[in-house]
């Protein structure tokens, strides 16, 4: 395991490719169809999520697999990403900054730490990839986050960012479409409806990320 622990923090460190990456309607009616049990059943949909991401980031590796392939995870989460980049050949590492998402999955495996996506715990250039799913519009700066993730990827390596879209139907995730309206409008709404505030607070853990 290479050494990639950042001098400017005390945090220690311990040390089949995915489903075809092209925009196709059958690409995109297949991750809909997951999609649409995230909140009943999450392995299914992240599993599958990861299979297909790493279909795209090896696409822009070598285009097979990613063996040899140094990654970094922003906002790893409970580790469902962690078994399709393993067996693509990646030495996989994970950083997230709530240790109950660490442990969605019953399990915090090694390579993981807690830290803040802002200012990564990493050596500058020691990662060959930097990935990120679907937390860009949890961060109130987007930008620092992108900045961090450029600085710790080596000359010639890949940053791969996903995110969901604000205007999207999606944006607001457990608020939408209300978010359409207005992210407070919807959070307000939603603790009416349902007698508690959504996972995805706007303003705290949600941002609009346009």
């Amino acid at each position: 395991m290479p050494n990639l622990l950042d001098p400017r923090s005390g945090d220690q460190m311990d040390a089949p490719v995915g489903n075809d990456w092209r925009a196709t309607l059958r690409r995109s009616v297949r991750l809909f169809s997951d999609f649409r049990v995230e909140q009943t059943d999450p392995a299914r949909f992240y599993t599958a999520l990861a299979a297909d991401s790493v279909g795209q980031l090896a696409h822009y590796t070598d285009g097979e697999t990613l063996q040899g392939t140094v990654l970094l995870d922003v906002g790893g989460g409970p580790g469902y990403f962690r078994d399709a980049f393993m067996n693509a050949g990646a030495t996989y590492l994970a950083l997230d900054a709530d240790a109950g998402e660490m442990q969605g999955a019953g399990i915090v495996a090694e390579g993981s730490m807690l830290g803040d996506g802002m200012r990564l715990p990493v050596r500058t250039g020691s990662v060959d990839a930097c990935y990120s799913s679907n937390v860009l519009e949890h961060v109130p700066t987007p930008t620092a986050m992108l900045d961090e993730m450029l600085r710790v990827t080596r000359p010639g390596g890949v940053l791969f960012c996903s995110y969901t879209l604000w205007w999207g139907p999606w944006g607001g995730h457990e608020t939408s479409p209300w978010h359409l309206l207005g992210g407070r409008f919807a959070r307000r709404r939603y603790l009416r409806k349902h007698g508690h505030e959504p996972k995805n607070k706007f303003g705290e853990s949600m941002y609009a990320a346009t």
